[in-house]
């Protein structure tokens, strides 16, 4: 039995060639791209479950029928295990179309007394991340060969046994699916409502959209920035901010772990005494001009980044939601380091509603951010609880 794979007593151990009738790889050459045609797939095609059929390469007829030939069409039931750039995607072929598959993905035929579905998460699991480690010692591992893949190690109870295992993962994997695409649905609806609240915004009198300015257009104005509701003031940042720098991070004393450091992409360490002890928006200035985030007091910020604390007439939560509609790379003058410019950015001219509506179109917007940063830990705790229960369940630590 390999060191890589330690199972239960009551369990074997076996070599991925010992429970297969076929290991090979696809096309070791490139077709000639068409415009229609028949799929070939690549690394890049290979989503969490499924290949990604839209986004596959047309080839001819011609091509297509000679690759299957040469056994690089996948079968039902067989696994794709990615092996050259990427290593370690993992599909289960369910057969939905037919298609042939390039060699960066290597095609896994199993014996009928194996249960793919299991051995799919046992290659998904840190049992294959653990050979991997061992493969790629003393290299820069960037693909894994057929002959390292045949020695792969599975562990191996019996047949019933691994069906209830992968059944137990597979049911968890869906949850996880499901919490995806409703984050996603969530994410893609706050995109709608940011879209209308900040052409249209709220008619306080009513509670609701006002009506499109082709439906109403007495409602609206004509600016430079185009069409605004009439109450709205078309102004630049200058007139409503103030954008300061951060500090040096060499400055941060007395690290206790309590109050997060800034950079721009995140949090970066934490020390034990704040800087700034209001709301603010930060802003990444030099390097990353990433999106804005809104932060909650107290913080400490690193001089790549920008801070809006002070602010006029405007609530700063929903600044940071309008700071959202800014192209910060668009705003880039640097032919070097990407950077902003303070004082570019005073002169971003937005459409500000007034500080009532302001609150409402913020409370509408924090509802639906509520909501997904729900399913957000969420999906962080499933993930998490599969981890745990891939490792108790994987060696046989636990019986199902």
């Amino acid at each position: 039995m390999s060191d890589a794979c330690l199972t239960s007593k009551n369990w074997s151990s076996k070599s991925l060639e010992q429970i297969t009738s076929k290991i090979t790889d696809g096309a070791h050459f490139s077709p000639v791209p068409q415009e229609y045609g028949y799929l070939i797939a690549n690394v890049k095609d290979m989503l969490e479950n499924q290949i990604d059929f839209e986004s596959c390469t047309n080839i001819t007829y011609r091509a297509f029928n000679e690759l299957k030939k040469q056994n690089c069409s996948p079968r039902t039931g067989d696994i794709l295990l990615s092996k050259d750039g990427t290593i370690g995607k993992v599909i289960l072929y369910k057969g939905e179309r037919e298609i042939v598959v390039l060699s960066s993905i290597a095609i896994i035929r199993l014996d009928t007394s194996v249960s793919s579905d299991f051995v799919k998460h046992v290659l998904r699991s840190f049992i294959f991340d653990k050979q991997l480690y061992a493969l790629q010692s003393g290299s820069a591992l960037k693909r894994i060969v057929l002959a390292d893949i045949r020695k792969l190690f599975i562990p191996f109870p019996n047949r019933h046994v691994q069906e209830k295992i992968a059944k137990i993962l597979t049911t968890i994997d869906q949850l996880i699916e499901k919490t995806e695409t409703l984050i996603d649905k969530q994410s893609a609806i706050k995109k709608g409502m940011m879209a209308d609240l900040f052409t249209r915004g709220i008619d306080l009198t009513t509670g609701q959209l006002r009506p499109s300015i082709e439906q109403a257009p007495h409602l609206y104005k004509e600016t430079e920035l185009g069409w605004v509701p009439t109450e709205w003031s078309v102004e630049n940042f200058q007139n409503r901010v103030e954008i300061s720098y951060g500090k040096s991070q060499v400055n941060v004393r007395d690290k206790q772990g309590c109050i997060p450091v800034y950079g721009t992409g995140g949090i970066i360490e934490y020390a034990g005494k704040p800087l700034f002890n209001e709301d603010s928006i930060l802003i990444g200035r030099k390097g990353t001009l990433n999106k804005p985030f809104f932060v909650k007091a107290p913080f400490w910020v690193v001089d790549t980044a920008y801070y809006v604390s002070s602010y006029t007439d405007s609530d700063i939560h929903f600044l940071s939601y309008f700071f959202l509609k800014i192209d910060f790379e668009a705003l880039n003058e640097s032919t070097g380091v990407p950077s902003l410019n303070r004082e570019t950015l005073y002169r971003v001219k937005l459409a500000f509603p007034g500080v009532e509506e302001q609150l409402e179109i913020t409370t509408r917007l924090e509802s639906v951010d509520d909501a997904i940063k729900e399913n957000q830990v969420y999906l962080k705790k499933i993930t998490m609880n599969k981890k745990g229960l891939m490792q108790d369940l994987l060696t046989g630590k636990v019986p199902v």
